[in-house]
């Protein structure tokens, strides 16, 4: 039996410890600390609950320039918040059928504690009107006849978040050049 630890005991006669990055018995995940809102707390998958993460503003671009489309988020809670594997859902798109897009990037995608979070077509400032984008989507593209954008955690398959615009009634309606913001 192996002794990872050089303790001249075997692994299974270690005691389980929580945040030592070896999965033990009843641990489903165990990343080395003890970080909340990173996925994995108290050695336990964990998600993000709906509603700590909000869309608090869009702006649906109604000519030919897609690049100034993007939306914010805000981080409603006390830590942050890891985005990673989470995903990005447009329930019809452009073409008619939806997509999701899923926030993949070699790096942490996070929104800190409080903060905000720009998600756009463009990260280029003279081409998106001067918004601080945090991060590119590729696939997305907002109808200007209304749509319905949801930020989801893959994992728990939990919908954060999700706003309505342009299908009237109460969902805010498009205007030319103009973002909305969302309460």
């Amino acid at each position: 039996q192996a002794d990872t630890d050089g303790d001249g005991k075997g692994d299974a006669c270690d005691p389980q410890q929580c945040g030592d990055s070896e999965l033990d018995l009843n641990e489903t995940c165990d990343d080395g600390n003890s970080l909340k809102n990173d996925g994995c707390e108290q050695c336990q998958i964990a998600a993000v609950v709906a509603g700590k993460v909000a869309i608090t503003e869009l702006m649906v671009k109604t000519d030919d320039d897609l690049s100034q489309e993007w939306f914010e988020v805000r981080n409603n809670t006390t830590e942050t918040v890891k985005l990673n594997g989470w995903a990005l859902v447009l329930k019809k798109n452009q073409s008619g059928t939806g997509v999701s897009e899923p926030i993949q990037s070699a790096s942490d995608v996070s929104i800190p504690a409080g903060g905000y979070f720009v998600f756009g077509r463009s990260s280029d400032k003279t081409l998106n009107g001067n918004v601080p984008v945090s991060y590119v989507y590729k696939s997305l593209l907002f109808p200007n006849d209304g749509d319905e954008l949801a930020l989801v955690d893959t994992a728990s398959q939990t919908v954060i978040d999700k706003v309505s615009y342009g299908l009237g009634g109460n969902t805010p309606a498009v205007q030319p050049n103009k973002s909305f913001q969302i309460d």
